[in-house]
Formats: structure tokens, C-alpha cells, sequence
């Protein structure tokens, strides 16, 4: 049935589109009343207009339309039937597809008689035409056209936007922007019937804006301009060149109208009453320009957005070409009387504290227009009312009233208005509530009014500039005071903008204003910026220059006046505000005087009013100043200086102690060396810590000078005191002996050695080199003689950034400390790298992991750097040619200059290289002691030295191809004829150990072993002996039990012993125990599957007891197995052991299993610590095909509690859901969250917790960054708070540490470990395990039949970070393994050296890795690895390399982190990224930027089967208790004791120890017996008995036992751990028994009642005919009986 409806489906479909087909064919031959219009030529001017002829029959308009909503509706439903169809695109097909679907063909002819009318023209009035747009446009008229598609008029937007100028001519000075509109109907528009909205195109952002309440009449054309700067009508027509009257320009005024923005992607939005788009139009970037360019546009053929007609063209305001608006305008009613004023809801403000802004908002409606709406507000100190435009959206209208104003009681009013009719409010009264004031805690200094953005000069802002407010009641000399400038809130970042002049006197409650001068208004005057302004101010009285870049209009930044000592007294920010814009053009950003004691200005307005430089509203500033008192003791002075001389190469640190009884504004320090007439000055702040003044004199400076004398001077803002002279003694180590050599006697060379003689008198050439008493002819050459030193000053340089010094290839300096103020590197140049001509030498800016240029896109370190010089030994300067400006400031880094490097050009002139030089290969001399002269005109020196290329001598005890038996002792002897040895190391395997080294051949595995030996002479020659010797076979074989039946008196333990190197050895017996599922008393044992693996209780609930089946099957190694699998849990067995009460902390325990799970699953042997109430891991294996063994060694005292044992074993596990089926989330680098932002960071681990549940989050990483600085503690304190929330909410999580977690530079994890420490962790049952106190760790996370293994390692990643790892990772190969590290991936998205160092040595040798996730790059990027595994040229796996770190956004990443959503259907993961601060998905549009915050990973999540089967389990204990022991057995023989004083019926366990005199031991599995009935009957004595010693019958404990030193590896465990012979349970064979050993044993029981006799040999024979005797079955006992009795 499904099949025949499909095919009817099908018929009926092709039937419709044949009809269809066929319908539209007949419409086309059939067009009577419908119009395919022929194109014709465009209409260009009136005459051309009346010579178009048109046709009666082949018009046909729209029905006419009673009011213009009407109108509106009827085109919306053409516009959307045109929507549905895109294969119509002819307008009159459109009409004929309306009237086709809509009229019948009475109405339709009704419509065309009726409605046919002549298509008006355009008035030339309305649409003038320069001459100038004709010219351009003769193409177009000369050219035949087209004829043109008659249109529907009546379809086009009423209103249209026919110009945008959004840049003035000349930079920065946009006075006359405007946008220009055109009525494009029959009837008079009101302006108010629209709402307009600035649009910004690149982000959907719009802002609303008002225009005044004007009239367009029809086919009229308005230049709406944006008058921010109170231009004049005459102005704007003199930049134009036009002559427009106040009736064509209206002018806007809205505040809330930001300008355009010259870069593009804006645009104007006009929309209706009912919020629909009536127009729009748009310009891109490059489509204007700083000359005075704009956009032109043409009415839109379609839709309602204006088509781009010209861009980048003359501007033409008021001036509309015909061919910007249609022929004919739209027809539409006459618009009805409007005689309803607007209706004002409004809920009043009655309190308002003082200089807080306050919203004022009201619903305002009307029945026509969409009203404009005036707040009216006054003080009551004032008699006028000041007014405000209310931004209206949806009936919603608001009006900010900026803080600044609100300082008295107010009243206020609103007032609304529809363009004809009028409606207010009463009026409201506001009482203020004003702050109490402390006048002794406000600043002295006030910072009161700041424009980071003025009218440019060239390209940068010209009018900058900051005004302070003097608020004492004394004058002010602001010599003793600076100007910082301040990137984002830290202090660390402040920078000193010296004020030129700075010695200028500042009255009481008086300003002074400072102007930025940043290079391109260098050239304006005072004069200048007052004009700007309009303010009065006096250059050198209360306007001075600040030499700078500028301040910055985006980001936070802050302005701080504070004394020359570094006490800040007034802090202004600006930009603080996420997401607000306090910078606009030429408008002040107003602040007014702290109240709460502290020293940050209060922002009372941005960017609403014009900025006043030199004038302060009263509200600003408090109402009484500062009182100063008489101040006439000078500040006191203490010099603590400690040096008195000091070597040239090293900074004198210069330091003091100055104390005030008011106040220390000023401490400067004045220097000089003997070589200069003028002291240098430096201001000095006050350090925090110490509380002293400190400045550093760097070497450079003091170079080849004698001494350096300084004095100190410092005020308090009225008195100075200036200190004694002091001076400093430059000590010069350099020889400057008039004849001098680069070496000195005894000096000891190796390898090439450049030698030099250098002259003080005597030019180069004179002088000659002899070695060994041989001139020197050839390869000579002039060189310099000492280290030079290329020093250069820097500023801004972050921490971690790899910024270096390079001379071609070589690196030879990295800076990479924070560097905020101006510091000098210097950096020491070899001078064999240094040659006579040019020198090349380069500073680079690097990224965090290299100063080179390699991956392009890297962030790299932005810094200042200026006053690049060498300097010379002899105190000689060399500079640039071309840089030698040391004030002209570089500025490095891809901030916007991409100055990532800069070369310096240093020659080296003849004259400067004063020695020869001759590089000597001592490899060709022999060792030992030669002699170096050099003489030049009248003298002669020399120098005994020795040269030593060989390497240290390396001697040991130990030979290669050595072969040890027994104990040896590993030494070694190391020495060096000239040098002497320096250090030396050696290994044994692999590992290091301290020689002497005494081990032995039983301490050694059998084979060979390497001995590596290596040995550092003091000059660099190092060597390296490897030596290989052999261990033999030492520890014997294991023995095999071959005793007798114990069904009769007391049992004779015998076993066969052997050593592979024929040594004879001595067997000690001692007592054991062994339980297995058959010893129902001692041994119980449970299945059950648990979702954690291990368990994190000691007796999970769920337990199944073992059935009587079930001990069958496992208490026997045979092959037959009791089994438990999961698929969604981890399967175990549980073995709960009662030991026996005698076992002690000596023994030991051993625990055996035998099974098999399936293949590639690991299975893990756990037992209980008693100690620590955890399964603690004892064994594992990874299944095969085979079974296999689980084995090991447990001590009593920590899992024996109440004589009772407990062991798993247990496999690991796995489920699904809808779309996806568990979330992971990723978070990394949150540290400005702990720094700044912490209500971020509380959201974001609160989200996780709140939707835990509904996203089914399971797991939460952070790789890293937990704090931006480890050393302050509340960013600790945040930190452990919002993580904590997921502890108290149980959600797994892992962290490691990142760079600004352990402060990089010193990787102090001191505060990571208080904090985020292992013993955070450690009770977590999902915590795996730890490295280094949580340095690295790992967690083992179950979801749904997913295992996954989390290996986390922390910043500074060493050899043996990675090895733990390997060795984590292989511990869980078949668990999923995501590797999370702080820095991997680079921003470009490529490996870091490090990475790339885990790629190789981590990722791809762990098959089980399937992801990376790391942070500290600030990026978002994905780089995937195909990796093949077995080398088959398959791809056997996909690695996904991740990085997200968010931290470079706003408010330190906004709450951005990873979502990873698991989907087991599909084998998937989906990641995106969220914001629960912002809740927004994504921080980069996924439209711009796919792939980069939201994929898909392809990953196998199919569910895993789990087993556990288990064919054997044992618990063996070697007590020390020791039964007997024999001597000196040889090998191949065997050993035995009597076992007496044992309880019939009872079972007993027994081991040996196998030991020779050559360290050699094996300990024997553990036999098991149950003892037989007492023995009546004397038997014979033995043949050929050999000397026995006694041995008592219930022998006491030996204090030190004889007990292996390894446990044993071999096999052999058979029925309950012992040989078939040994033991034996059925009841029918220890009665036989009992009979056929009776005469065996009658000698020993008569010759020695009840005693145990010596121990002795036995015969093979003898062992043989005994084993034969035993297995005789029934009848034949007696015979075999007589059989033994003959042959003996």
C-alpha cells in the first residue's frame, strides 16, 4: 500500500506541474489586460519624460487605496508573494500573478478603467541637476538605451536616502556630517511619524535617535546634519560651497547619535509606527575618505534598502539627481487633521543620592506620529530649566541625567509633542541626598577633566589634553609633582609623562591644564587649542605640554597625579566600564572629588558635554580646600650607600633614606664620572618595601671611568635640603700594561684559541706573536682586544615573551622579565665576535617561545626601546650612523607598527682594534706546557701555558666482558694530568649510582649488565667509558616437592633441589599458610560491577556470594572459570580472607589469581589498605588471547586487620542518551576572573552546578592559570572559592598549574600546592593518582560505558614529567586518554617547542590518546594529527590538538569555556562555547569564523564489554616460623625434615628456601597437606643414615629468619597449592595411605620416640621407587610393598 500511495504521490505532482506548465503558457498568449512591458530609455529630463507615449490598454495601476495603511498592507502582500517565488521577477508578472490569484476578471477591468492615469513627471524644481553631473553622465544620455520596465510606483519606499557624507574633509575634523532624505510621496511627511536608528552592519547593533518634529513636503529633499560642535548655517554652506536656507537643513542634535564612523560598516534605518522597515541605506569601508567623499544612492528596485549609486564622489547637499528617486511618486491620501496630542505615563523619581546619574522614563503614545518627547530639568539654585532629548523605542522613552548635574534638589517636567499637538507633565520635585564629606581626606591634587579624543591634526587626535585642580588653600609648584599614565589598573604598568616646563605654580582652587604633543601638532600653538575650545589659557601659567603618544580611546587606562616620591594622590579612569565608550571627540569626560576617602575620581559625565580645559563647575570640587600649615624643617637625608668602589662592569646601586616630618614630594639624585663637566639627575620614587629611595648607575655608564661622584636633594614642597658629595671608585680589571697578551702563566688552553698581543704605544703591525719560540707569519690579523658591550634601554617589556639580542645565527641574550619603567640591558659581546667594518646586531621582539621570526601569525611582545649604543673596553661609544638618536623611541612588537626586529649597524674603525690576533689550533701541538711571546718595538713578554685536549683517564674495577659469581664491589679511578678532572658520573643500567657500589650476583638479574662511566676535565674535555660484564645464573632452580604421603605420623617434608651452576646450596623449611575458595572457613569470595573502578567503599552494596558452583570452578586451576561481565559497569570478585591468628608483621603475604577477561582489557588485582581505607592497586595485565597471572606481595600491617584479608579483581566499564549524552566542560586561564572579575568566575562553576543535571555534565577541566599573580594572596582566596563550588557539589574536576600560577620565572608552585595540592584531591574517588603534590596528576572518569583517563602535567615540563606520564598511560591503555597541559599549541595553531616535544615523546607512542587540550595562548584554534599505529600506511587515529584561552577579551574573556557534548550514537563529540556571564554562545561568530569555536570531533564511543574470569585465586603466607634446615645439598639431590608435634586431621602449608655462598636464592611455592593419623609403630633404622642434628619438636621462631630476598617467580601451583602426591582430600585415599607408608616411616618412629631425627638424603632411586610405590592402586599395595623390600 505504502508503495502504490508513493507512486500516486508521484503521478499527482507531475500532474500539478503540467497544469502549471500549461496555465502560464496560456497567460502569455493571452496577455489582454496584463503588461510585458519592452524597455525603453531612461528617463534623464522633463523633455525626455514627455516624449515617452503610453498605451491605454497596456497600463494598469493599483487599485486605489483610501489611506495609506491600506496601501502599506496591499504591497506587503505582493512584497511576500514576490518573496515565495523567485522565478518571477518581472514586475508586471508579479501584478499578474496577484490579480490572477486575488481578482476576478470584473474587478480587474473595473481597476483598469478607473484607475489608468498619466504617469506624472518630476519636478525640475525639486530635482535640480548640476552641470557637473551632467557632463559625467553624457555616457548615459548619448548612448541609446533600453527602453525602460514601466514600474509600479506605488511599490517604492515613501522616504529614501539619497546621500550619506560620514567623513568631513581634512582628518579628524568631521564638523559636517550629514545624511540627506527625499519625500518620495504625494503628500506633505511628518518626520515624526518615523523612527530612525543608526545601524551598525558589521554586529545587527542599532541605536535609536530623534529627529526634530519637521514637514517634508512632497518630492522635497532634507540634509539632516549632525551639528555636534555648534557649527554655524554660514559655516557648513562655506564648506560646501552651497547656499542652503534653515528650512533645507535640519539639524540633529540627539546625543545619542554617535557620529559616523569613518572606517564604514554604518548605516541609517528609517522604520514606521508599526516597527517595519521603511528605508535603509549603508556604506562599507573605503567607500569614503578624509578629502570629504561620500556615498550616493538610487531608490531601491525591490525591498526597502537604498542601492549604492557612486561611492568615494563629490559631496552634493540638497542636490538629488533624477535618477536617484523615481519618475513618480507614490500616491497616498491626504493625511487626515491630527487633534490627539500624545498621552505621557509617567512614574515620577522623588530621591536620588547626589552626583548619581539618573534614568528618567516614560510611555508615550500616539494615535499618528510616533512622538518626540523633551525632559526639562533645573536645580533649585537655578531659574531656568535645561533640556534633554528622550530616546524613544516602542513607546519606551528614556533620558540619562549625567551625575555632574545632580548636586542640588531638582524639578522636572516632560514634554511630548506629535508636530501639531502638545501634552506635558506636572512638574516633579527630586530631593538630593548629598554625601557627608571628610575635607581633610580629599586629595590635594584633583584630576577633574580628561579628552583622550579631540579634532585631529594629520592623522592623530590634536586637542588632547588633562586637566587637575589645585584644592589646597596654598600655592602649588608642580616641580614636585608628575603626570603617570596608566595601562588598564595596575601600577606596575604606570608610565612618567614629564610636564614642559614642570616648574610652574599652581594657585589655590585653581587648574592647570596639560596638552599631549604626540608629533603631528608639534607645530599648533596655544592659540590653536584655545580656538578648539574656546577657553583663555596662557602657555606657562595654566597650560604646559606633555611630550607622548597620546592617551588611548579604547581599554581601560587611568591618569595619575602623584608626587615625584610616588605617593598618588588623584586617580582618574576612563573606559572602566565594560562596554561603554566614555571617549568622543572633543567632549570631556568629567570626574568630581572623591567622598570615600580614597584617592579615585568620581566619573560624573562621558562624552555628553564640550569639554571646559581651565574651568571647573562648582560641583566638581569641594567646597572648603585642603589646609596647608607653615612647613619650615627641611627633609633629612641619609646616605646608605655601600659602595665605595666597584668593578666597571658592575651598576652602582645608589640608595637613601629620606624622612620629612610632613611630607617627602621630591627626591632627586645627581651624578657624573670624572669625564663629565654636568651631573645627570634621575627623580627617585619611594620603594614600597623598604621604604628607601634606590637608583642604579648601569655599567655602561662607568666603563673605562676612574670614579663617579653624586649627591642627593630632596623637598617637601616647600623646603629642599641637598646632600654632601659623594664618590664611588671605578676599579678597572682589564690589563693595561704597555705590552699585554690574552693569556697569563699556567692558563690552560684546549681546541682553537685566538691569541692576541696587543701594543699600548705601538701600531698592530708592529707587534709579533711567537709560540714555542716560532714567529707567527701567516693568518694574522687586527682585532679587538676585550668584551665589549652593546647596551640599550627598554620599557613595557612583558614577562614570559622570548624578546632577544641575535648577531646572525646566534642568540646571544634573552629579556623576557617585566620591564614597566625605562631600564638598560647590557649585554656582553665576545669580541671574536666583533671585526673591523660593520657590525650587524639585532633586537627582536619575540613570542613565548622564540625571539626568531617563524610562525607569522604569533602574538609577540609589544615594547619601547631606545638608546642602542656599543661600548668598547676603553669606555668608547659606537651608535647607528642612522639610529644615533638615544631619545628616539622604537616601538617593537605587531601592535599596529610590526616592528618585530631591528637592526643595528655598529662599525668598527681601524683605530679601535689595537691588537693582532692569530687563532691557534692547539690540536695540532702536543699537551703539556708552551711558550706564548709577544714582543713589539723596545719589549718583550711571555707566558708559560699548557695546553690539554685529552680527555679525563677512566679506570674501573670492572673489565668488559667480565663475568661475576658472588658479591663484587664496582669502583672507578679518574684522573686528569693537567686540567684536573671537574666532575664525574656513574651508571649501572640506566641509573646512577655512588661508587663504591658493593652488589652481588644474587642482587643482579643473570645477563649483561652495562657500566657507563663519565668524566668532565676543567677545560671542557670530557669522556666516556662503557663497559659490559656478565652475571651468571646464580639463584637456584626452583625445587620440586617430592615428599610422601602424610596420611601416617609425623610428615617427612622432602623436596629435590637443583642450581644451575652445580653450586651446592642449603634448604631451609619454614610454615605457611594457603587459602583458596575450597577453605569455605577461611575464604569467602562475592561478584558484583560497580560504576567506579576501584570501589571507592571497602563492601560494595550489590554483593552476590559465591555458590557452591561457583568455589568449584575457581578453586582449581583447571581451565574451568566462574564469570561476571558488564557492559555499563565495572565487573569484580571480591575474596575476603580470615588468616590465621598466628601470621605477624614479618610474614609475608602473597595473593595469586588466574583468569581471563577479554582481549585488550586490563584487569587489576586491588587490596584493602587498612591504613588508608583505599583499594590500592597490586597487579595488572593487559588480557590476551591466554589467561594469565596476577601476582604480588602485600604487608600484614597495612592489609591484615582482624585476621582478615581483602582483594578484587576487577575490569573497567561503560550507555546512551538524545542528541548527546554527557558534557564535559573546559575551562583554562581565568586568572583576571580571580584578579578582577571574580563575579565571573563564581558564575561560571555555579552555571556548571545549576545545569549539571539537564546537560548531563559529568567532568570539568582547567588547564591552567587558576591566578594572575601567585603571590597575592586573595586572587588564591577567589580561586579555591569558585572551584570549591564543584566540591561541594560532587562534580569531578582536575587542575594544573599555568605560568602565572607558579610565577614563571622561578616556578615557585609554594601557593599552588597550599591551594590546589594533591590533599585536595586525594579522597576523590576519581583521582587516580599524583606527580610532585599535584604537579601533575591523573583522574580515571567512567561515563555511560566510556572510560576515559585525564592526564594532567603543569607548568615546567621536564624528562621526568614525561616519563610518569608514559608510565600512566601505559598503566591504562585501553582507557580513552585526553592529555591537558597549560601551553601545547601556539596562537597560529601550531606545535610549541615543548608541544612538539609531548607530540613526539607522549601523544604518539600512546595509542589510546585522542585529544590535547591546552591554554596561555590567547587564541582559539584546532590542529588534527592522523597518526598510524602500526605503520601499515592506514590512519589508525585522529589526535584533536585544542586550544582555547579567552583572557584577551573584554573583562578578561567575558566567561567564555569549552562545552564538550559526547554523542555514543553517533561516535561524536560536539564542542561550542558558552558564556553563563553573558549567556551567549560562541566568542567568535561562527559565521566569520567556522570551525574555530564550534566542531564536531570524530571519536569511537561504542560501548566496551567488561569481564572478569577467574579460574584460581590463593592467598599465601611465608611465615618465618622455621622447621628445619640441611646443609651443603648438592645439587640435583634432595632435602628433607620431619614435621612433628602437628594435630591430626588438621591442614598445614610449608615453603622452602633455597640458598648457596654465592648470594644466590629461590623460595619455593607453598605445599599444603592435611596430617594423617599418629604413627604406634617402631620402625627399623634407615640405611646408610647420614649424621642428623636435632631438631625439637615445636621448634621456637628464630629471631632472624632465612627468607628470600626476591619472591619467587616461578609456577607450579597445583591442587591446593602443593603436587598431587602431597595432598590429598578424599577420605578412601588417606586410609591407604596410612597402610603403604606404615613401614616406611616405622624406622624413625622406634629409633627416637617422638623426636624429629637429623635431617638426610635420600637416593633418585630411592625417590623414584617411592613416587611409583605411592601411586599403586588396591590390590597391588602389597605386592609393590614386597617389590621395595627385595631391592633394598
Amino acid at each position: 500500500m505504502k508503495k502504490i500511495r508513493k507512486r500516486n504521490a508521484r503521478k499527482f505532482t507531475v500532474y500539478l506541474l503540467l497544469c502549471t506548465i500549461i496555465f502560464m503558457h496560456v497567460s502569455s498568449i493571452f496577455p489582454h489586460t496584463y503588461l510585458h512591458a519592452v524597455p525603453n530609455k531612461p528617463i534623464v529630463d522633463q523633455q525626455q519624460q514627455e516624449d515617452v507615449v503610453i498605451e491605454d490598454e497596456t497600463i494598469v495601476t493599483q487599485e486605489t487605496v483610501e489611506n495609506e495603511q491600506e496601501l502599506n498592507e496591499i504591497k506587503s502582500s505582493k512584497n511576500d508573494e514576490e518573496k515565495s517565488d523567485d522565478t518571477l521577477q518581472d514586475p508586471t508578472e508579479e501584478q499578474m500573478k496577484e490579480e490572477v490569484t486575488e481578482e476576478s476578471d470584473n474587478e480587474i477591468e473595473e481597476t483598469k478603467e478607473e484607475n489608468i492615469q498619466e504617469i506624472p513627471t518630476i519636478d525640475e524644481e525639486s530635482l535640480e541637476v548640476t552641470e557637473q553631473r551632467e557632463e559625467e553622465k553624457t555616457d548615459t544620455v548619448e548612448e541609446e538605451a533600453p527602453i525602460e520596465v514601466l514600474k509600479d510606483f506605488n511599490s517604492f519606499p515613501h522616504l529614501l536616502i539619497t546621500e550619506i557624507s560620514p567623513n568631513s574633509k581634512g582628518g579628524g575634523t568631521d564638523y559636517y556630517e550629514y545624511f540627506e532624505l527625499y519625500n518620495n510621496t504625494t503628500q506633505p511627511l511628518h518626520l515624526n511619524h518615523y523612527s530612525f536608528y543608526y545601524n551598525y552592519t558589521d554586529s545587527d547593533k542599532e541605536i535609536a535617535f530623534q529627529l526634530p518634529a519637521v514637514v517634508m513636503d512632497s518630492k522635497e529633499s532634507l540634509v539632516i546634519w549632525y551639528n555636534a560642535n555648534d557649527k554655524t548655517l554660514e559655516e557648513f554652506n562655506n564648506n560646501f560651497d552651497t547656499n542652503l536656507s534653515s528650512e533645507q537643513i535640519v539639524e540633529l542634535k540627539d546625543s545619542n547619535f554617535p557620529g559616523f564612523a569613518n572606517g564604514g560598516n554604518r548605516g541609517i534605518i528609517v522604520r514606521n509606527q508599526l516597527n517595519e522597515q521603511v528605508i535603509s541605506a549603508e556604506y562599507a569601508s573605503g567607500e569614503s575618505d578624509n578629502n570629504g567623499a561620500v556615498i550616493e544612492f538610487k531608490y531601491p528596485q525591490s525591498e526597502t534598502t537604498m542601492e549604492k549609486w557612486h561611492t568615494l564622489v563629490e559631496p552634493t547637499p540638497g542636490i538629488i539627481n533624477i535618477e536617484q528617486v523615481p519618475n513618480q511618486p507614490v500616491e497616498v491620501p491626504e493625511i487626515v487633521e491630527d487633534t490627539e496630542s500624545p498621552i505621557i505615563e509617567h512614574t515620577p523619581v522623588t530621591e536620588v543620592d547626589a552626583f548619581n546619574p539618573i534614568t528618567i522614563e516614560a510611555i508615550i503614545k500616539d494615535n499618528i506620529a510616533i512622538p518626540s518627547a523633551t525632559l526639562y530639568i533645573k536645580t533649585e539654585e537655578e531659574e531656568t530649566y535645561r533640556s534633554y532629548v528622550m530616546s524613544g523605542d516602542n513607546h519606551t522613552y528614556t533620558v540619562d541625567v549625567p551625575g555632574e548635574y545632580i548636586h542640588a534638589n531638582i524639578s522636572y517636567f516632560i514634554e511630548a509633542t506629535d508636530g501639531l499637538n502638545t501634552s506635558k507633565t506636572d512638574s516633579f520635585e527630586v530631593e538630593v541626598q548629598k554625601e557627608e564629606v571628610d575635607y581633610d581626606k580629599v586629595p590635594e591634587l584633583l584630576v577633574t577633566e580628561l579628552v583622550p579624543d579631540s579634532t585631529n591634526v594629520g592623522s592623530a587626535d590634536g586637542y588632547e589634553f588633562i586637566e587637575i585642580y589645585n584644592n589646597t588653600d596654598k600655592p602649588v609648584n608642580f616641580k614636585d609633582y608628575q603626570m603617570q599614565y596608566r595601562y588598564g589598573t595596575d601600577p606596575e604598568s604606570d608610565i612618567v609623562w614629564p610636564a614642559v616646563p614642570n616648574d610652574v605654580i599652581i594657585q589655590p582652587k585653581q587648574t592647570l591644564v596639560f596638552w599631549v604633543i604626540n608629533g603631528q601638532n608639534d607645530q599648533k600653538t596655544v592659540a590653536d587649542f584655545n580656538a578648539i575650545y574656546g577657553s583663555n589659557l596662557v602657555e606657562g601659567k595654566d597650560i604646559v605640554r606633555i611630550y607622548t603618544a597620546g592617551m588611548a580611546n579604547s581599554g581601560v587606562r587611568g591618569l595619575i597625579v602623584a608626587t615625584n616620591a610616588g605617593r598618588e594622590l588623584s586617580i582618574a579612569y576612563y573606559n572602566e566600564v565594560e562596554g561603554i565608550d566614555d571617549t568622543h571627540k572633543d567632549k570631556g569626560i568629567v570626574y568630581k572629588f572623591p567622598v570615600d576617602g580614597s584617592n579615585i575620581m568620581s566619573k560624573l559625565s562621558a562624552g555628553t558635554t564640550n569639554a571646559t580645559p581651565g574651568t571647573v563647575e562648582v560641583f566638581q570640587v569641594p567646597s572648603q580646600t585642603v589646609t596647608k600649615e607653615e612647613d619650615t624643617k627641611a627633609p633629612v637625608i641619609q646616605n646608605v650607600t655601600e659602595a665605595t668602589e666597584i668593578v666597571q662592569t658592575s651598576d652602582i646601586h645608589l640608595e637613601a633614606i629620606v624622612e620629612d616630618e610632613t611630607e617627602v614630594k621630591t627626591v632627586e639624585v645627581f651624578y657624573r664620572t670624572n669625564s663629565q663637566e654636568e651631573y645627570q639627575s634621575k627623580l627617585l620614587e619611594q620603594d614600597y618595601n623598604d621604604r628607601m629611595y634606590h637608583h642604579l648607575i648601569y655599567s655602561p655608564e662607568i666603563i673605562a671611568k676612574e670614579y663617579v661622584e653624586y649627591y642627593f636633594v630632596a623637598s617637601d614642597g616647600t623646603n629642599e635640603t641637598k646632600s654632601e658629595t659623594y664618590r664611588v671608585k671605578i676599579i678597572n680589571t682589564l690589563d693595561t700594561s704597555s705590552l699585554r697578551m690574552n693569556v697569563k702563566n699556567g692558563d690552560m688552553i684546549s681546541g682553537e684559541y685566538v691569541l692576541k698581543g696587543t701594543s699600548a704605544q705601538d701600531e698592530y703591525n708592529q707587534v709579533d706573536l711567537f709560540i714555542d719560540n716560532e714567529l707567527v707569519e701567516e693568518a694574522t690579523y687586527q682585532a679587538i682586544e676585550h668584551t665589549a658591550y652593546l647596551a640599550f634601554e627598554v620599557s613595557g617589556v612583558n614577562t614570559y615573551f622570548q624578546n632577544g639580542v641575535t648577531i646572525g645565527d646566534e642568540v646571544i641574550h634573552i629579556f623576557d622579565d617585566w620591564i614597566a619603567q625605562w631600564e638598560t640591558i647590557t649585554v656582553p659581546v665576545s669580541p671574536n665576535q666583533l671585526m673591523i667594518g660593520d657590525n650587524i646586531m639585532t633586537i627582536r621582539a619575540g613570542n613565548k617561545a622564540s625571539p626568531w621570526e617563524g610562525d607569522e601569525g604569533e602574538n609577540r611582545d609589544d615594547y619601547n626601546l631606545r638608546n642602542v649604543r656599543l661600548v668598547l673596553s676603553d669606555g668608547t661609544i659606537i651608535r647607528d650612523s642612522q639610529k644615533d638618536n638615544p631619545e628616539t623611541v622604537y616601538d617593537m612588537g605587531d601592535d599596529g607598527t610590526d616592528r618585530i626586529l631591528e637592526n643595528f649597524t655598529f662599525s668598527i674603525s681601524n683605530e679601535m682594534a689595537s691588537s693582532k690576533a692569530f687563532v691557534w689550533n692547539t690540536t695540532a701541538v702536543p699537551d703539556g706546557e708552551h711558550t706564548i711571546t709577544v714582543t713589539d718595538q723596545d719589549e718583550t713578554i711571555e707566558a708559560e701555558i699548557l695546553v690539554d685536549n685529552t680527555a679525563p683517564v677512566i679506570t674501573s674495577s670492572i673489565k668488559d666482558g667480565d663475568e661475576f659469581k658472588g658479591n663484587f664491589t664496582i669502583t672507578s679511578d679518574i684522573k686528569d694530568a693537567i686540567a684536573g678532572v671537574k666532575e664525574s658520573s656513574v651508571w649501572l643500567d640506566g641509573k646512577e649510582i655512588e661508587v663504591p657500589y658493593s652488589t652481588s650476583s644474587g642482587a643482579l638479574e643473570s645477563g649483561t649488565h652495562e657500566l657507563t662511566i663519565v668524566a668532565e676535565d676543567n677545560i671542557g674535555n670530557k669522556n666516556r667509558e662503557v663497559i659490559q660484564f656478565i652475571i651468571v645464573e646464580e639463584n637456584p632452580n626452583m625445587p620440586v616437592n617430592t615428599s610422601p604421603n602424610h596420611s601416617v605420623g609425623d610428615p617427612v617434608l622432602r623436596v629435590e633441589v637443583s642450581d644451575p651452576m652445580s653450586d651446592d646450596v642449603d634448604v631451609t623449611f619454614y610454615e605457611g599458610y594457603q587459602y583458596t575458595t575450597n577453605n569455605r572457613e577461611n575464604m569467602k569470595a562475592y561478584s558484583n560491577a560497580t560504576d567506579m573502578e576501584p570501589p571507592n567503599v571497602q563492601i560494595p552494596t550489590g554483593e552476590s556470594i559465591f555458590e557452591a558452583k561457583s568455589i568449584d570452578l575457581t578453586s582449581e586451576l583447571d581451565g574451568e572459570y566462574f564469570i561476571t561481565d558488564s557492559s555499563t559497569q565495572f565487573p569484580y570478585h571480591r575474596f575476603e580472607v580470615t588468616v590465621n591468628p598466628e601470621v605477624d608483621a614479618e610474614d609475608r603475604v602473597e595473593l595469586i589469581w588466574k583468569g581471563n577477561s577479554f582481549q585488550g582489557r586490563k584487569v587489576t588485582m586491588y587490596a584493602w589498605n587498612v591504613q588508608t581505607s583505599k583499594w590500592e592497586a597490586i597487579d595488572d595485565y593487559i588480557a590476551g588471547e591466554e589467561d594469565f597471572e596476577l601476582k604480588g606481595y602485600v604487608k600484614v600491617s597495612d592489609f591484615v586487620v582482624d585476621n582478615k584479608i581483602n582483594v578484587i579483581i576487577q575490569d573497567e566499564i561503560p550507555a546512551s542518551k538524545e542528541e548527546y549524552d554527557y558534557t564535559f566542560v573546559w575551562m583554562s586561564d581565568t586568572q583576571y576572573y580571580s584578579e578582577s572579575y571574580p563575579h565571573i568566575y563564581d558564575q561560571q562553576t555555579k552555571w556548571i552546578v545549576d545545569n549539571q543535571e539537564n546537560m548531563d555534565i559529568e567532568y570539568v577541566i582547567h588547564t591552567g592559570d587558576l591566578v594572575d599573580e601567585a603571590d597575592q594572596e586573595y586572587q588564591w582566596i577567589n580561586a579555591d572559592n569558585y572551584m570549591k563550588t564543584l566540591d561541594d557539589n560532587n562534580i569531578p574536576y582536575g587542575v594544573l598549574a599555568g605560568n602565572h600560577d607558579v610565577s614563571q620565572k622561578t616556578n615557585d608552585y609554594t601557593a599552588y600546592y597550599n591551594y590546589f595540592g594533591a590533599n585536595r584531591f586525594e579522597n576523590r574517588p576519581y583521582y587516580g593518582g599524583s606527580y610532585l603534590n599535584n604537579r601533575g596528576h591523573y583522574d580515571l572518569i567512567s561515563i555511560n560505558g566510556n572510560d576515559f583517563i585525564m592526564v594532567y602535567l603543569g607548568w615546567g615540563i621536564d624528562e621526568e614529567g614525561i616519563a610518569w606520564m608514559n608510565d600512566v598511560l601505559k598503566a591504562y591503555p585501553n582507557r580513552i586518554a585526553i592529555l591537558n597541559f597549560h601551553e601545547y599549541l601556539q596562537a597560529t595553531g601550531t606545535r610549541h617547542p615543548i608541544g612538539e616535544k609531548l607530540y613526539e615523546e607522549v601523544v604518539v607512542p600512546n595509542k589510546n590518546v585522542v585529544a590535547v587540550l591546552s591554554g596561555h595562548y590567547h587564541e582559539s584554534q584546532t590542529l588534527i594529527d592522523e597518526i598510524d599505529d602500526d605503520g601499515d600506511g592506514i590512519t589508525d587515529r585522529q589526535v584533536y590538538q585544542m586550544l582555547a584561552d579567552y583572557q584577551a577579551g573584554p573583562e578578561g574573556g567575558q566567561g567564555y569555556m569549552r562545552l564538550l557534548h559526547f554523542d555514543q550514537d553517533n561516535n561524536r563529540v560536539m564542542v561550542n562555547t558558552y558564556s553563563p556571564y553573558l549567556d551567549d554562545y560562541n566568542y567568535y561568530d561562527n559565521d566569520v569564523y567556522p570551525g574555530k569555536d564550534e566542531f564536531v570531533i570524530d571519536l569511537d564511543l561504542t560501548l566496551k564489554e567488561k569481564r572478569v574470569a577467574t579460574d584460581y585465586f590463593a592467598v599465601n603466607i611465608f611465615t618465618d616460623n622455621k622447621i628445619g634446615q640441611v646443609e651443603n645439598v648438592r645439587s640435583g639431590e634432595t632435602a628433607e625434615v620431619t614435621w612433628t608435634g602437628l594435630v591430626e586431621g588438621q591442614t598445614y602449608s610449608w615453603y622452602t628456601t633455597v640458598t648457596d655462598k654465592h648470594t644466590g636464592s629461590t623460595t619455593s611455592d607453598i605445599w599444603t597437606f592435611v596430617k594423617g593419623e599418629d604413627d604406634q609403630i617402631s620402625n627399623p633404622p634407615i640405611e646408610e643414615e647420614e649424621e642428623d642434628p636435632e631438631v625439637p619438636t615445636n621448634p621456637p621462631k628464630p629471631t632472624e629468619p632465612i627468607l628470600p630476598n626476591q619472591p619467587s617467580t616461578n609456577e607450579g601451583v597445583t591442587d591446593n597449592g602443593g603436587d598431587s602426591e602431597s595432598t590429598t582430600t578424599n577420605p578412601s585415599q588417606v586410609t591407604n595411605d596410612k597402610e603403604a607408608d606404615k613401614d616406611s616411616l616405622m624406622d624413625e618412629t622406634n629409633q627416637d620416640n617422638n623426636q624429629i631425627k637429623l635431617p638426610h638424603t635420600a637416593t633418585t632411586m630411592y625417590t623414584i621407587m617411592f613416587i611409583g610405590f605411592i601411586l599403586m592402586c588396591g590390590g597391588m599395595m602389597w605386592l609393590a610393598l614386597l617389590k621395595k623390600r627385595k631391592i633394598q
